[in-house]
């Protein structure tokens, strides 16, 4: 009975029983976020080593933001280098500048396939200032 609600072409030809019913193509990919929400205490004159896996994110032009939520007494004493699954470094902020919450990433990994684990070091280089990072992110979008 199902096939006797077709609309279009000839109800013969595509009368189908319930368990003929094909399913839905699914959507394209968009985009996507990729999240390390767990809140991880920078250590005070050294370094924190946190990762983070993207996964599924299909073999096509994209583009990369990556979105921190830090909180310290000095973030002019921090760097952070974002380090891609392949190796690549790349440095998010240096000593002695602020640090950003949002950085685009569209040119530095052009092509290169972003699948894996990815690392971020955060340094605090000078002695006596406390924070933590609260969360990292990647978020992917097809363009």
């Amino acid at each position: 009975l199902a096939g006797l609600y077709y609309v279009g072409g000839s109800a013969l030809t595509h009368l189908r029983d319930f368990d003929g019913i094909e399913p839905e193509p699914e959507p394209e990919w968009t985009g996507d976020q990729f999240v390390m929400d767990s809140v991880e205490e920078i250590p005070d004159i050294g370094s924190l080593q946190t990762a983070n896996s993207v996964l599924g994110v299909p073999d096509i032009p994209v583009t990369i933001r990556f979105l921190v939520d830090l909180r310290h007494d000095a973030p002019e004493t921090l760097s952070a280098t974002l380090y891609h699954p392949n190796g690549t470094p790349f440095d998010i902020w240096f000593q002695g500048s602020d640090a950003p919450s949002v950085v685009e990433l569209d040119d530095v990994f052009e092509g290169a396939d972003v699948n894996a684990h990815w690392e971020l070091v955060v340094t605090d280089h000078v002695a006596g200032d406390i924070g933590e990072i609260w969360g990292w992110a990647l978020e992917i979008d097809a363009h």
